[in-house]
């Protein structure tokens, strides 16, 4: 499951650099928080490099007509990222860059190789729980949403 997000063109005045650079505002941030998957609550039997199915694709808002560079980031990967100086833009805020992962990402090949080998997504017993929804929205015409219910803690107490 991808999230798209734009790639915002910058130069930067002092040295005249350009990067590609997108934003995590309020809205990203409650998108993000959405993507969290529930832990699995058996030992799984088969192996991934990334079991959560959440991945984020960056993509340069122009392109050239036919192709816009992009790259993926996992939602492992992308939560760490934010979280580090790399992640900081000039004004402290946080940013994704091409510049500051410096090379360390995912390429649309790189990734649908690692979706067909099975390196990436969800376990089988994951699988086998969305294989009756994934199924009805191949046959036509659907949409569909997937919720999970989470409890949440306030001030060290489970609420709502």
């Amino acid at each position: 499951m991808v999230q798209y997000k734009m790639l915002e063109s910058k130069r930067y005045s002092k040295t005249g650099a350009k990067d590609w650079i997108a934003r995590y505002d309020s809205q990203f941030e409650k998108e993000v928080q959405r993507m969290i998957f529930p832990e699995l609550k058996t030992e799984a039997e088969d192996y991934r490099l990334n079991r959560n199915p959440f991945f984020i694709k960056f993509v340069r808002r122009v392109g050239d007509g036919e192709n816009h560079n992009s790259f993926v980031l996992s939602l492992d990967h992308f939560q760490k990222l934010i979280k580090s100086p790399a992640g900081k833009g000039r004004f402290g805020g946080v940013r994704v860059s091409y510049e500051s992962l410096e090379g360390v990402y995912l390429r649309d090949s790189d990734f649908l190789g690692l979706i067909r080998s099975g390196y990436i997504g969800t376990h089988k017993e994951q699988s086998k729980a969305l294989a009756s929804i994934i199924s009805k929205v191949a046959e036509g015409d659907r949409a569909v949403v997937v919720a999970w219910q989470r409890l949440m803690t306030v001030a060290g107490k489970p609420g709502h």
